[in-house]
């Protein structure tokens, strides 16, 4: 489980941002969760999350928290994780948990503030969810994230001429929060000096053994030369060789050449007469001509399903909707049931709605067609007087092997959302 942010963390940061510079950098990660700092935000009462009461009035307390989601949460290149008030590791309950309360703290009912910020926070906090609580794309996210840190890692060279500040400080670690001027540094310097101190004296031992190797050797060195004894002896004199005398060589018998023998005369063979078979012509019949090979009946093209979905949808029809289905079709969150209740409470919630998909891309892998495109959907709920459009990116897997084209998978990310007035 991981450690939760305290509230007045984000207090002591609402009254003085500039002494917690760990905070306000974007490329840090949270060291717990700021569940907690998102419901005061939510107006929640400060005590039932644990802020200790006298220290501030309720009023401060929901504007440091709201502060806390825009300074640090909401922050320009924040991560996915800070976005939704999470270190990175937090498990799939905690992600849907944040993600929900910070959904609703930017809705614009709940706050009046800039409509165009309001939709670019909630586009990044819809972007950050669709990419956490996918197992595969969070994975490839982390794995992003690895790399920048070890390029981060390369030791910074200062500008030539331009000393650091004086006044300068390190960072307030994030277990410091509630003291603000705290200097963790100066304590970790203190307790490696027994560490430092210790190995200078090894070095210092290990240098004055050396230093006594080296003179024992040049004083043995030394001796040599002052007995006069020779550094190399002198080669003996090679014995003498005697002579050696060789016989003089045998006389060699003169060779006598060999008899050769005339050959034996050769018989001429004679002539034999070969009968010659009378040749039988042999019929060949024709080769038969092969059949005609069947022509393969003609496959349901994927994108047949389009039309019917973008009309079912429309019309609210939730047997017909479910109907373009396959028996195991799945979605973000669960399988064909989840998707029919997901659907259900759509079409029951709603008076309007309307469902646009353009641009689909069709790849077909072991006799499934997957295809990717852009969406936009229009609702307008029973509750309410305006329209709200959402637009992103939608796959689809369809399998054809059944006569029919039956979606066996469905899968969008919202990248944009509009509100308008009616």
């Amino acid at each position: 489980m991981e450690p939760t942010l305290l509230p007045e963390q984000a207090l002591a940061f609402y009254r003085a941002p500039t002494d917690y510079p760990e905070l306000r950098n974007p490329r840090r990660a949270l060291r717990g969760d700021a569940v907690n700092i998102l419901k005061i935000a939510l107006d929640a009462d400060p005590s039932s999350v644990g802020a200790p009461s006298g220290i501030a009035g309720i009023d401060e307390w929901v504007a440091a928290a709201r502060f806390f989601v825009e300074q640090v949460l909401l922050s320009p290149g924040a991560d996915y994780y800070r976005v939704n008030g999470l270190p990175r590791g937090a498990s799939a309950a905690d992600l849907r948990e944040n993600h929900r309360l910070l959904i609703r703290l930017l809705h614009p009912d709940r706050i009046k503030l800039d409509p165009d910020w309001q939709a670019a926070a909630a586009a990044r906090a819809n972007q950050a969810y669709a990419t956490l609580r996918d197992p595969l794309t969070r994975a490839a996210y982390d794995h992003e994230i690895a790399l920048e840190r070890l390029a981060r890692m390369r030791p910074e060279t200062p500008e030539p001429g331009r000393p650091r500040h004086p006044s300068a400080r390190p960072p307030a670690p994030i277990a410091d929060l509630g003291r603000p001027g705290a200097n963790s540094l100066q304590r970790r310097a203190w307790r490696n000096v027994p560490t430092i101190v210790l190995s200078l004296v090894l070095g210092a031992a290990i240098a004055w053994v050396g230093w006594l190797w080296l003179e024992r050797e040049r004083a043995a060195v030394l001796a040599g030369f002052d007995t006069g004894a020779p550094m190399i002896a002198a080669a003996p004199a090679p014995a003498p060789v005697a002579a050696v005398v060789l016989p003089p060589p045998a006389p060699r018998p003169e060779a006598t050449p060999p008899r050769v023998e005339p050959a034996p005369p050769v018989p001429t063979p004679t002539p034999v007469a070969i009968a010659t078979p009378p040749i039988v012509p042999v019929v060949v019949p024709p080769r038969p001509e092969p059949a005609p090979a069947a022509e393969p009946a003609p496959q349901p093209e994927p994108g047949a399903v389009l039309a019917p979905l973008a009309q079912r949808y429309a019309g609210g029809d939730l047997a017909g909707f479910m109907a373009l289905f396959d028996a195991v079709a799945r979605n973000e969150t669960g399988g064909r049931a989840k998707i029919r209740s997901d659907y259900a409470d759509l079409f029951s919630t709603t008076v309007r709605r309307n469902l646009a998909i353009s641009g689909v891309s069709w790849v077909e892998r072991g006799g499934i067609w997957n295809g990717q495109g852009s969406f936009q959907v229009t609702v307008q709920r029973r509750d309410e007087n305006v329209l709200r459009r959402y637009t992103g990116v939608i796959r689809l897997e369809v399998a054809t092997d059944g006569g029919r084209p039956l979606i066996r998978g469905i899968f969008h990310n919202v990248t944009g959302q509009t509100v308008e007035e009616r």
